[in-house]
């Protein structure tokens, strides 16, 4: 069995309208879905770049061309209660201990990546020190300060990086997933990351729990007491990058037996998915004797419960001869109590879930952000970031 076609494009709701892109929805004034009026933000950097760092802070609140502005464009204002200066890399650290946690964001301005040694980048050591406090925190590099702090592309990508890290949801989905709840997930030795989207509109949350086993059976709970805040829970999908192991899957059994014993769900109709991302075939469009990117949403299925999905393409990223093509997914159905659903739209949810990456409004991302969030979380916490609870709801890990 093979075949292929189109999934359908998804539409994109907000406050007070719908669009096909974020940035359509956004130069249409329909402001963002959900969020804040106000933005208390804290400001460190370094005295040579003070007065750019002030120039793209004015920026980020009024606009400039292409970019019109958090007060126009998300409704927002951006209250900058202090802007402080350090001499030396190090000093980061000092100040990330004295802010006080009545502020919603840190912005940093620091050194770029390749311009300091490891052990100097203040990078992570901010991001351990301010997650723990509950503050999220946003870096931008000097050299984005100092030669990008006019470019509406980049504005607008920080401007929505700070929306959404401080509780915003820019935009979501206009019509209803196939599952009534879609969790991903992600684990490490420390514990296991978990994902969970569900609602009409969309909503969206994250948990973790130390530990092996049993953090997981934690975290699928946490996410389903989620959902079911909204309405009663009968489809559910699971979705890992990479793939599922036969311990996280009684993990997983063990979670849905625990949750109908307390009544958070009734004869649960389930699937588990790997979403894998690291794998060979490519998907390409021809004209005459020219290739091109897949339009996105374009999926191959190969057989009954597996298919390669193009989420990235056409017309975002278009094929030239110097460039390689984009890489598709590949989403299999692994495990599950239900096996007659509708193998399309579970495809579907992959790739519109894959048009909710909140940080950036030009371009959508490869893996839905159930797994993409997952592993984000993930990647944070294996460095030593490890988020306080007033994180909850907030997606710091931008």
């Amino acid at each position: 069995m093979r075949k292929g076609g189109y999934l359908k494009r998804p539409v994109l709701k907000f406050r007070d309208g719908t669009a096909l892109t974020p940035i359509e929805g956004f130069k249409l004034n329909f402001k963002p879905y959900r969020g804040a009026k106000s933005i208390s933000c804290y400001v460190i950097c370094k005295g040579n770049v003070l007065h750019a760092a002030k120039e793209m802070i004015n920026n980020l609140i009024y606009g400039v061309k292409g970019y019109e502005g958090l007060e126009a464009w998300f409704d927002c204002s951006l209250n900058v209660h202090s802007i402080v200066k350090v001499d030396a890399n190090d000093e980061y650290v000092k100040v990330a201990n004295e802010v006080s946690e009545d502020h919603d964001i840190v912005v940093a301005f620091i050194p770029d990546e390749m311009a300091v040694e490891y052990e100097e980048d203040p990078y992570m050591p901010l991001k351990r020190i301010l997650a723990a406090k509950g503050l999220p925190s946003q870096m931008i590099e000097e050299s984005t300060c100092r030669h990008l702090r006019d470019n509406s592309y980049v504005l607008f990508n920080v401007a929505l990086s700070l929306y959404s890290k401080t509780g915003g949801i820019p935009w979501t989905l206009s019509e209803p997933l196939y599952f009534d709840c879609v969790i991903g997930l992600d684990s490490m030795n420390k514990g296991v990351a978990a994902t969970v989207a569900y609602a009409t509109p969309l909503s969206f949350n994250w948990f973790i729990e130390s530990g092996g086993r049993e953090a997981l059976t934690e975290a699928v709970i946490s996410c389903l007491k989620e959902a079911k805040t909204y309405k009663p829970i009968r489809r559910i999908a699971f979705h890992k990058d990479g793939p599922l192991h036969e311990s996280e899957v009684e993990a997983l059994k063990a979670a849905l037996n625990r949750a109908e014993e307390i009544g958070l769900v009734h004869d649960p109709l389930w699937c588990a998915f790997e979403v894998k991302s690291r794998f060979t075939p490519r998907i390409l469009g021809t004209s005459a004797l020219r290739f091109y990117n897949p339009e996105k949403g374009v999926y191959v299925q190969l057989d009954k419960f597996k298919a390669i999905v193009a989420t990235t393409g056409f017309p975002e990223r278009p094929l030239s001869p110097a460039q390689s093509p984009v890489r598709p997914i590949m989403v299999e159905a692994v495990d599950g109590s239900w096996w007659d659903f509708d193998f399309e739209r579970a495809l579907t949810d992959v790739y519109w879930l894959s048009e909710l990456h909140w940080a950036s409004g030009f371009t959508s991302t490869r893996l839905p952000i159930t797994t993409l969030y997952a592993k984000r979380i993930c990647s944070f916490w294996r460095a030593g970031v490890e988020p306080s609870k007033q994180l909850y709801g907030k997606l710091w890990f931008l």
